[in-house]
């Protein structure tokens, strides 16, 4: 990540207040559009609103991770389950094109709101034959006949940060790994021993990504 310094304390606070704002734009955007589905549950207009939210977000925040994530991801090879995709903003370091070393490529992401962006993006870089789209999370694979230790390479970024039960997830995910495979993680940590300042601004444990939960994670 880029090192703004103490600047870096104001990236979570512009986060939030943008999604704040972007709660009205999307009541509005659904109300326009006549998306009334996605007004019959809190879950069904989450999803819409991160969905609008993240297509500003995510691109406008892209430059200050995309060094660290782009080492990261350069040593996916094989067959790459991509949790969390998104509307694709790190699918372009998985085409064949970018790293010949893949051949196959899951996408697997949660929020179907993402899809179509996420189908257009790979059509884009060219391997959309390539490029498998799974809707649900970890339990999705099973249903989609993913078969159990058949990955090379799993890929997270800034992922597992948002989950509650994140040994549980990793738990499961893990399972999908060949012997041997490898699995790829970009994630925020919660900051020890550096400033107190960031500490106590990033709030209680859990709030972000323990580091000694991706610890253990990585000795599993």
């Amino acid at each position: 990540m880029i090192d703004l310094h103490l600047l870096d304390l104001t990236v979570p606070v512009l986060m939030i207040v943008i999604a704040i704002l972007y709660i009205p734009v999307t009541l509005i955007s659904l109300l326009i559009h006549r998306q009334f589905s996605h007004l019959q549950s809190w879950h069904a207009f989450q999803q819409a609103w991160f969905k609008l939210f993240w297509n500003f977000f995510g691109p406008a925040s892209q430059p200050l991770f995309a060094g660290d994530v782009e080492k990261t991801v350069s040593q996916a090879y094989g067959v790459v389950l991509d949790v969390g995709s998104g509307q694709g903003d790190w699918l372009y370091l998985l085409s064949p094109k970018r790293n010949p070393a893949i051949i196959r490529v899951l996408c697997v992401e949660p929020n179907t709101n993402f899809h179509p962006a996420l189908r257009k993006q790979a059509e884009k870089l060219g391997f959309a034959e390539q490029c498998e789209i799974i809707g649900g999370g970890a339990e999705a694979l099973d249903r989609e006949g993913i078969s159990k230790r058949s990955i090379d390479t799993i890929v997270t970024i800034h992922v597992l940060c948002s989950v509650g039960e994140q040994r549980s997830i990793i738990n499961s995910l893990y399972e999908y790994l060949k012997p041997g495979g490898q699995w790829l993680v970009y994630e925020h940590v919660k900051a020890k021993g550096k400033s107190g300042i960031a500490e106590a601004w990033q709030g209680e444990p859990g709030s972000a990504m323990d580091a000694q939960v991706r610890t253990d994670f990585l000795q599993l």
